[in-house]
């Protein structure tokens, strides 16, 4: 009965495709024309090039691009340290991700490879030749071909790091008689918060199977940034002593521009800009070029002299960038994006600044801002002045440094937590 189920449910999401294919293919069409990151590994997505055959059934880990695979990474070292000879299989979606993937966990994957496109004959081709004996999902991006797929199969599933913003509980409740059947296929759903808990079980997933363990970012960032020692990293970026140093992390469109204000009214400061995304490197460069400041660009490698900005226009360096600085601002936030991630300065007790919109990392931006380690702008012009008064005022970007460095490390603990789940589930299978 569930599996005569499990392929109506399918038959109906087939359905779907077919009838919505034809309003997306253009568009995907467009992009794939026009936009060479969608090309990349087109042969994956597509289905045309397949993952490495495994020994044995693998723990296939998907994670969609670099921020959910900075977030499971740790975890994932620990699940191969339990089970050494399984092998583990991770796929992404971004080229970014595929590269983060590679340079963090290169050394204990079997194989890393694009997710196909969520389309049925696709996806059953990859789960086919993949085989899982376990599937983990990270975050919250649901693909329900692929979630069909592996139930038919009967591999177990669970979603680790699971979050829900606003946004996405607003848009997945519009779809609520679609989303239950789907979430129920889980195993366990992992959440990082209370509030992401109480809204998964509002979509209908089974409320046995809605676990809290905490947000794997916490325990991520301390095993990654922990004994990065400040001075080390400032003489590597060639940043003389004494000069007071704003990193400006994952900027975008509207944000540089804005940060530029700090220069003319903070004397002897150094402004670290790195936009969030490669392809706006040389945007960010004639910015600076037509503003009249004199900048250096990280991956030329040139003395900075007299250079009031230093554009990070390289890929992995951000995270140990922040211990460098005495201020950090986190990007997306004063331009409707959500914001970034801001445990990576806090971890390396850095005080942090955000504009408002911070709605991506909200639990996040509340437990630093009430510990003292955060503050949030309620515009362009009071984030300005936030930043100046933290740059100008050293011994209040100390204590709030530290307040924020003790708030993460208060909070470690999901990656056992998240474990022992896997370890539950992995001790059901046969052998």
């Amino acid at each position: 009965m569930r599996r005569a189920t499990a392929k109506l449910f399918k038959a109906a999401y087939t359905g779907l495709w077919v009838a919505g294919g034809s309003l997306a293919s253009p568009y995907l069409l467009y992009k794939l024309a026009t936009t060479p990151k969608y090309r990349k590994g087109l042969h994956q997505r597509m289905a045309l090039s397949l993952p490495p055959e495994p020994e044995s059934p693998p723990i296939w880990c998907h994670a969609v691009s670099v921020g959910e695979v900075i977030a499971v990474s740790e975890l994932l070292r620990a699940v191969k340290g339990q089970w050494p000879d399984i092998p583990l299989y991770i796929s992404t979606v971004t080229a970014t991700g595929q590269e983060t993937a590679s340079n963090r966990l290169g050394d204990v994957a079997e194989a890393i490879f694009y997710l196909p496109f969520d389309l049925p004959h696709m996806v059953s081709k990859v789960v086919g030749r993949v085989n899982p004996r376990l599937f983990l999902l990270v975050e919250t991006e649901l693909w329900p071909g692929l979630i069909t797929e592996l139930s038919i199969r009967k591999v177990p599933q669970i979603l680790v790091n699971g979050r829900l913003s606003p946004a996405s509980f607003k848009n997945y409740h519009t779809f609520k008689a679609f989303m239950a059947p789907l979430l129920s296929r889980f195993s366990y759903l992992c959440m990082q918060s209370r509030r992401d808990a109480a809204r998964m079980v509002a979509l209908g997933a089974p409320e046995n199977k809605v676990v809290l363990t905490g947000n794997l970012k916490y325990d991520t960032i301390i095993a990654s940034l922990r004994w990065i020692d400040p001075a080390e990293v400032r003489r590597e970026l060639g940043i003389p002593e004494g000069v007071r140093v704003l990193v400006a992390g994952s900027t975008h469109e509207g944000e540089e521009e804005a940060l530029l204000r700090v220069l003319g009214r903070c004397e002897n400061v150094l402004l670290v800009m790195a936009p969030r995304h490669p392809e706006r490197w040389d945007e960010v460069a004639k910015l600076l070029e037509e503003r009249g400041v004199k900048f250096r660009r990280r991956s030329r490698n040139e003395p900075l002299n007299d250079a009031k900005v230093l554009l990070l226009d390289t890929l992995g360096e951000l995270s140990r960038t922040y211990a460098a600085a005495d201020v950090a601002f986190v990007g997306g936030s004063l331009v409707e994006k959500g914001g970034h991630n801001p445990l990576e300065p806090a971890a390396v007790g850095v005080p942090v600044v955000m504009g408002s919109h911070v709605f991506n990392f909200k639990e996040i931006s509340q437990t630093l801002t009430e510990a003292g380690g955060m503050v949030v702008g309620s515009n362009k012009e009071s984030t300005i002045d936030h930043l100046c008064r933290l740059i100008e005022n050293e011994e209040e970007s100390r204590v709030m440094g530290e307040r924020g460095r003790k708030a993460v490390f208060d909070n470690i603990g999901a990656q056992d937590r998240t474990l022992e789940v896997i370890r539950e589930v992995m001790q059901k299978l046969p052998v």
